[in-house]
């Protein structure tokens, strides 16, 4: 399986919980999961349960980090981190709300996927879905 479709399998498995969380909740906290060794997914959530004051920031930063540490001791082979955030529309240039996901495979491949969306009368409409060179900070080699 290459890095490509590797990214693309976890993308297929942590995406949908965004997604519902939008259509339930208006929003999420941003989330991540790691493919271990074994070929599985495995969710990993941030513990703010009853903190009204986490900083998205700060909770990207913490799984980042968490990610790397694993990475550097061999004990995954991808991982994404999955947040909201407000991008540019390539196609109008316009800004719009987006799922951002971040995805890291071993051996260097990394990509950052885009869902646009928007939040209308209690309805979350998706739009969009495009994707960009990821910065590659969790597989340092």
């Amino acid at each position: 399986m290459s890095s490509k479709e590797v990214a693309e399998g976890l993308l297929d498995v942590l995406l949908p919980f965004a997604e519902d969380e939008l259509l339930k909740q208006g929003g999420f906290y941003p989330y991540g999961g790691v493919l271990d060794l074994e070929g599985e997914v495995l969710a990993v959530m941030a513990d703010v349960e009853g903190d009204d004051d986490v900083d998205a920031n700060d909770v990207i930063a913490s799984l980042k980090e968490r990610f790397k540490e694993q990475a550097e001791k061999e004990a995954i082979n991808a991982c994404g981190v999955i947040y909201e955030a407000t991008v540019e529309d390539p196609d109008t240039e316009e800004l719009a709300d987006a799922i951002v996901a971040e995805l890291d495979v071993s051996g260097g491949y990394s990509i950052k996927v885009c869902q646009m969306y928007e939040l209308r009368d209690g309805e979350c409409e998706f739009g969009n879905l495009f994707a960009m060179d990821g910065e590659g900070e969790i597989f340092v080699e």
